[in-house]
């Protein structure tokens, strides 16, 4: 079956999202599910990202963009991991 109407009148499709490229800094596992801490580079700054069974479930951009800042936040995440079993 074809779909003969006039669709001209809509505006065009939007552009997809930039995508950024991510970069690892630590993995946890724990049974089947691992964890998964990431740094991705946005307009609004440097953004720390865990993935878990690589779903989103935390994250924070930092601004002001501070290395001191965003390691210290992604070693204070591990630790509460690793307090709770992960490995």
């Amino acid at each position: 079956m074809t779909d003969d109407r006039d669709w001209s009148w809509l505006p065009p499709a939007a552009p997809a999202p930039p995508t950024y490229g991510e970069h690892p800094l630590w993995t946890l596992r724990k049974r089947d599910l691992q964890v998964e801490a990431r740094v991705r580079a946005t307009p609004a700054g440097p953004e720390l990202r865990l993935l878990i069974d690589g779903e989103l479930w935390w994250s924070q951009v930092f601004q002001p963009p501070t290395e001191e800042a965003l390691t210290a936040a992604a070693e204070r995440k591990r630790l509460e991991f690793t307090a709770k079993g992960w490995a």
